[in-house]
């Protein structure tokens, strides 16, 4: 008889007894693998919460802002704490000088990312899993020219002069423009949608805990704690779409305009850039339209947040646009040495507001000695971006909006720390588009403040609505949805942006 047929007619073998069975087999390894792993490393690894048997400190880490949690560990267990997941050890370092010494200056041992949890396809859009110190280097070489990037903040501003109800997809209406050489249009406004249907996909996934214990990929859905997945799924799919809807449509206008497409395709023609193809390329847009869409996103609702609560700020940036600029053109990238304040504000922006407060995780490849402990080899590594950018130390007044500490004399300070080099990444891994993200910052910021004022929305008896500076928790942190108004400082601004893409009056 067959298998199915002893499940047909057994009722002891009914799908929910084989359920609870797989499920206590389930928790019985779980159990022995913590045993085995608390053996081996009770002594020797980093302080940290004791937690419960078995589920260890999964119940320590709050789902909201876990970042300013471990941040206040900090105060019991000092800048380097462990932490157990089901067993899996994950070491959170929440100080500079800790990730200076691990992800920095060891970099070798701690390039690697753990096995992922969750693989969007095979090319992942939205976070790159490259394995090993050998990953390929083919993200770093493959660089774009000034042409689309300067193009962009000329395509935002004259978004927001057309329409100012929807600052996100504004943004990832730009950023199809500039990846793709796609007109704004219903088509590429869906295009917008589909990406706003894959976040809603990666909120219902993510899990300040399940990210970082890789075994829980094998996890079969149907078990208890394996409903996450059902996100994953649709969050798998949906970055399929993105990333060949965009990219066909494109190719059947062969975008006219200047974009990253054009310039890829141009590498790809000449052979000039070694393990570049089309599927690379799809792959290298998708992450432009994606996690741009993200960071660019993230980062310039942060700005605009911060101009309508400090508008002092925004009076002094007008001051040197105004000095250096002058009203008769825009801004242009040669322009960003005269324009210090402006960098200033690029940079507090993105201490601020860090994007992604917990960065990527690495992944400890060996066993290493650290200040008299052992960092297992597998463990997570998690750097506290969040914590050490708020470092009263290093930032004093850290809640606050202040560029000037950027400053020394007028200029840039050459000795300020600069959080830029966290805000892309530690090591070996840093964000290979982090000078395209800086340059695009730079340029839409510049833009945005010569051509408006940024303020806040009035109610129905006109007077401002309130704007208060909260946050997100998820993967990425985004600054929490608020209402705000923009105001042309002059005519002949606004008619320079129309004049730049060729727009009739």
């Amino acid at each position: 008889m067959s298998a199915l047929n002893i499940t047909q007619h057994d009722s002891s073998s009914s799908p929910t007894s084989l359920t609870i069975s797989l499920a206590l087999l389930h928790v019985f390894i779980v159990f022995v693998i913590q045993r085995f792993i608390r053996k081996r490393y009770r002594k020797i690894l980093p302080p940290g919460p004791r937690g419960l048997p078995l589920l260890g400190n999964i119940y320590d880490i709050p789902q909201t802002a876990p970042w300013v949690t471990y941040r206040d560990l900090t105060a019991k267990y000092g800048d380097v704490i462990a932490i157990r997941l089901l067993g899996h050890p994950v070491i959170v370092l929440n100080s500079l000088a800790a990730v200076n010494d691990l992800l920095e200056k060891r970099s070798a041992i701690y390039s690697d990312r753990p096995a992922p949890v969750v693989s969007i396809s095979r090319t992942s859009v939205l976070i790159p899993c490259y394995t090993g110190s050998g990953a390929s280097d083919s993200s770093h070489t493959t660089t774009t020219g000034a042409a689309p990037v300067a193009s962009s903040g000329n395509t935002f501003n004259l978004c927001l002069l057309r329409d100012q109800r929807n600052l996100q997809e504004l943004i990832q209406l730009t950023l199809l423009n500039m990846g793709y050489g796609l007109p704004a249009s219903d088509v590429t406004s869906h295009y917008a949608d589909l990406l706003s249907d894959m976040d809603s996909g990666v909120s219902e996934a993510y899990h300040p805990t399940i990210f970082y214990i890789p075994w829980l990929r094998y996890l079969p859905r149907w078990l208890p704690g394996g409903t996450w997945k059902s996100g994953v799924q649709k969050w798998r799919l949906q970055a399929d779409s993105i990333r060949e809807a965009p990219f066909m449509a494109a190719m059947k206008l062969m975008a006219i305009e200047p974009s990253v497409l054009t310039e890829l395709f141009g590498k790809l023609q000449s052979g000039e850039t070694p393990g570049l193809d089309q599927e690379f390329v799809k792959a290298i847009l998708g992450a432009i339209f994606t996690a741009g869409a993200d960071t660019t996103s993230g980062s310039l609702f942060a700005f605009f947040c911060a101009m309508i609560i400090y508008p002092e700020v925004q009076k002094r940036a007008h001051e040197e646009l105004d000095a250096v600029v002058g009203p008769d053109r825009l801004p242009e990238h040669s322009d960003r040495p005269s324009l210090p304040y402006i960098s200033a504000i690029i940079k507090e922006v993105l201490r601020w507001h860090n994007l992604v407060p917990l960065g990527m995780s690495h992944r400890c490849m060996e066993d290493n000695e650290y200040r008299g402990w052992v960092i297992p080899e597998d463990a997570t590594i998690l750097a506290n971006i969040w914590a050490i950018l708020h470092d009263p130390e290093h930032f004093p007044e850290p809640d606050e909006f202040r560029p000037e500490r950027f400053l020394k004399d007028g200029q840039l300070d050459p000795d300020a720390f600069d959080p830029v080099t966290l805000g892309f990444g530690s090591g070996r891994r840093i964000c290979p588009g982090r000078h395209f993200a800086e340059d695009a910052l730079f340029i839409n910021i510049a833009s945005v403040l010569h051509v408006f004022d940024i303020l806040p929305a009035v109610d129905e008896c006109g007077k401002p609505i309130p704007v208060e500076y909260t946050a997100t928790s998820g993967l990425l942190s985004s600054v929490t949805p608020f209402q705000y108004s923009i105001r042309s400082r002059t005519s002949i601004a606004e008619g320079l942006v129309q004049e730049a893409l060729g727009e009739e009056e």
